[in-house]
């Protein structure tokens, strides 16, 4: 091991500047790649099960619990994620994110009860918490201020990709099989891990400024000599943060971090309430009606997953040269407008009963639309803006109260849509979440910092200075 990472920094010192951080980066992103596999794998093969074609019976109550355990699973490890961050790494942390995966699949591949279908599906939830927690801190850390955003962006990327890969194969392969690429794919990712530097900030905030030059240098692909400025800037930030004490306590007391944790609240509630969940599942039903269409349900939200990962490449160019706050505010604004539109047809089409066939496009052009502006900034940027915005000394606990939040979101809107759906019709359910969207653009306006080329310790400065200015 110790001659292949001899050979590794060799390499990585011929690298182009930043290449070496975009390789990392996608190493450390293929664990939201199983992230995705792993939330698609319930929705694609959700209707094999009730069918029976699952080797243990589930009724539509059984197998709604299959899909929330999920979320149970992560609300489980979520603080015990943030703890060890700081005490092992981001890295190591991550890796270990391979063990939950693994034994999850495998448990699916040899499952003969229910009982170790829904431990496998909580174990699941535990490894993709994990996630939340590390990979946006790790990469935030890797990456220089010129490309942090592109390089942030990749982890929804490979969401992207993780889930188009579910229901593309999902529908078509034995369940056993899938479970088995799931698997191969998290043994990848944890070859990739072992392979890469861990984040120069952590090393430093455990006093190895010499195993921080070296993972820095190979970063950076440069020599240890070259990066000594850089890294005395990060010995700075981390020693004038560290100073201010490393509690959870501190995460409401420590100057700026109040406002970057109301930012990150902000943020995770408009991206899961915005719209996406009702959104895709209206997908399967706008797309099957349409005259002349051959495609199935799960054939339409792989059309929509493939959308979202052109955008996701779009706003990896993007994101660095136009800033975080202009694709938010777009992407917001361009959710709202698409949802409202859509809520007008179908309250003309349901409530009305105005016959609607002959404008069918435009529920399809919505629909297409939302997707577009979701993953040009409100799916896409959450994660990015989340690594960069807290300080080093209370960022694990901050990931995990976002972890926190992210899987209570996730159980409410599961629980909420056949509620909002019968009780006050889905034209409604996208008027209320394009008012979410609407007040997203407020919130981003006045409160979400840019994170444009700034350092990390800049960034938090900055957060301090808009509220000192603001508020009196």
């Amino acid at each position: 091991m110790a001659r292949a990472r001899g050979v590794l920094d060799r390499i990585c010192s011929l690298l182009p500047h930043s290449l070496a951080q975009y390789v990392t980066a996608i190493a450390a992103s293929m664990s939201f790649l199983l992230v995705g596999t792993i939330s698609s794998w319930s929705s694609a093969t959700l209707l094999r099960i009730i069918r029976d074609e699952f080797p243990v019976p589930l009724s539509v109550y059984q197998a709604s619990w299959m899909v929330m355990l999920v979320g149970i699973g992560g609300l489980v490890s979520a603080v015990p994620a943030g703890i060890f961050v700081n005490l092992v790494g981001r890295k190591t942390v991550l890796m270990f994110t391979a063990v939950p995966v693994i034994v999850s699949w495998l448990l699916i591949m040899y499952t003969r009860s229910l009982s170790m279908l829904f431990v496998a599906r909580v174990l699941s939830g535990f490894g993709v918490s994990i996630v939340f927690v590390a990979c946006p801190m790790y990469i935030g850390e890797i990456a220089e201020a010129k490309i942090r955003g592109s390089v942030g962006c990749l982890m929804h990327l490979f969401v992207s990709i993780g889930r188009m890969l579910g229901y593309a194969v999902g529908n078509y392969i034995s369940f056993t099989t899938l479970a088995l690429v799931a698997s191969i794919l998290t043994v990848i990712f944890l070859i990739m891990m072992a392979f890469v530097s861990d984040s120069p900030y952590f090393l430093l905030t455990k006093g190895e400024r010499s195993k921080a030059e070296v993972a820095l240098a190979r970063l950076r692909s440069k020599t240890i000599q070259e990066v000594q400025v850089e890294l005395d800037g990060m010995q700075k930030i981390v020693a004038e943060q560290m100073s201010n004490g490393n509690s959870l306590r501190d995460l409401v007391t420590f100057r700026g971090a109040l406002r970057a944790l109301v930012v990150m609240i902000g943020l995770i509630i408009l991206q899961e309430f915005c719209g996406i969940v009702i959104a895709l599942r209206q997908t399967r039903e706008v797309f099957v009606h349409i005259p002349g269409s051959n495609l199935t349900s799960s054939e339409s939200v792989v059309v929509v997953e493939c959308i979202g990962v052109l955008v996701n490449i779009a706003t990896i160019c993007l994101v660095d040269r136009l800033g975080r706050r202009p694709l938010l505010l777009a992407s917001a604004f361009g959710c709202a407008t698409s949802l409202t539109i859509l809520g007008i047809f179908q309250f003309l089409h349901i409530r009305l009963q105005v016959d609607m066939s002959s404008y069918h496009w435009v529920a399809i052009g919505c629909l297409v639309a939302f997707v577009i502006f979701y993953n040009l900034g409100i799916g896409t940027l959450n994660m990015v803006i989340m690594g960069e915005i807290f300080p080093i000394n209370i960022k694990g606990f901050a990931m995990s109260v976002g972890a926190l939040l992210l899987w209570s979101c996730y159980l409410t809107m599961s629980n909420l849509y056949h509620f909002i759906l019968i009780k006050l019709g889905i034209y409604t359910a996208f008027w209320l979440i394009s008012a979410v969207s609407i007040s997203g653009i407020v919130f981003i306006l006045f409160l979400v910092p840019e994170g444009k080329g700034k350092p990390l310790g800049r960034i938090v400065t900055g957060t301090v200075n808009d509220i000192e200015t603001r508020v009196p």
